[in-house]
């Protein structure tokens, strides 16, 4: 009987001892208050409490807005300690979020728990809208100024605000803000394609919230885009010249068509300071525009415009690319690719 009872406790300590390797972790960790698609980071620490050697067998996350990373070895001695590091992004949503670390080790009984973390935060916003931008989509040259809307609603923070202030750079773009109710407000949004060149337009709203007419802590970006469309046409319509090498001479050819417009009165109006160009053949439907260029910066941004003299129509061609040392392309020739 008490040897029976000895040999039961004998395992059980022997059983104790074997499944006595741990490793210790926070069960939370809190990154706080973040404004949407703002990047929170965290750390925490991880400790071998055990007399034995532990193994971290791998890091992962329950949400791919979470990235980690641990420093240093990922063998523990006994007593040591590593810190995770990590960031999460838990996006534009409003509201209460809670995503998982996940840290695997291996132990002395052959086993792989997990230890679990519990990553929390809140995603806070004075205002809330009901679109992440103000597209236009495609627009005439001859249309009709174009109006979109925006709904604001208070959101989940703090901040204290009676009405918004709105913004644009841009001088064919004219934004206002009117109050709906005490949580709600339309801003509107008014483009006027007149004068405008035929291209892709992007500018940014700028929406601050004020405070009895005091401007607030907390600001907002709307992007806004645009696609310009008229009578005129390049094909192609951007020159991407991809990689270049220094001070090479880089000739491009466009053609400029039109059903309405006679191209005998197309001219270059302004160009890059590395940019030579020149329209040779013009006939009353197409001209062909040469684009010549010697480029010394590291990047190449360049536009060219034309302007058509009797309509007044502008039109812009973009023109990209970046420049590569001469050893560069030589060391590719050297070693190709496979």
């Amino acid at each position: 009987m008490h040897k029976t009872l000895l040999c039961l406790a004998l395992a059980f300590a022997f059983r104790s001892i074997a499944s006595a390797t741990s490793l210790t972790a926070p069960e939370t960790v809190e990154v706080g208050r973040l404004k949407t698609n703002e990047v929170g980071k965290f750390e925490f620490t991880v400790r071998n409490d055990s007399s034995e050697k532990i193994k971290i067998g791998g890091i992962r996350t329950s949400c791919s807005c979470t990235n980690v990373r641990i420093e240093g070895s990922e063998t523990l001695e006994p007593g040591a300690d590593r810190t995770i590091t990590g960031n999460v992004n838990f996006g534009s949503k409003i509201g209460d979020y809670e995503t998982k670390v996940l840290v695997a080790y291996e132990s002395k009984n052959g086993e792989s728990p997990e230890k679990i973390v519990r990553v929390q935060g809140k995603v806070a916003a004075a205002l809330v809208f009901d679109r992440p931008r103000i597209d236009f989509g495609d627009v005439d040259l001859s249309d009709e100024p174009r109006i979109l809307t925006v709904m604001a609603k208070r959101g989940n923070s703090e901040e204290q605000w009676d009405s918004i202030a709105a913004t644009a750079r841009n001088e064919h773009l004219t934004i206002s803000a009117e109050k709906v109710t005490e949580d709600i407000i339309r801003i509107t949004a008014r483009l006027d394609p007149s004068g405008l060149p035929i291209a892709s337009v992007r500018d940014t709203v700028e929406i601050t919230i004020l405070n009895s007419g005091v401007t607030g802590t907390e600001k907002f970006e709307l992007p806004v885009s645009a696609r310009i469309t008229g009578p005129l046409k390049a094909t192609p319509a951007s020159i991407y010249l991809g990689a270049v090498k220094a001070d090479e001479v880089i000739d491009r050819s466009i053609t400029v068509t039109s059903t309405d417009l006679d191209l005998r009165e197309l001219v270059i109006c302004s160009q890059g300071k590395e940019n030579q160009s020149e329209i040779g053949r013009r006939e009353k439907n197409k001209a062909v525009v040469t684009v010549r260029l010697r480029p010394s910066s590291d990047v190449i941004g360049e536009t060219l415009n034309l302007f058509h003299r009797t309509s007044g129509i502008r039109i812009s061609v973009p023109v990209v690319g970046f420049v590569r040392e001469t050893q560069q392309f030589q060391s590719d020739e050297n070693h190709p690719r496979r």
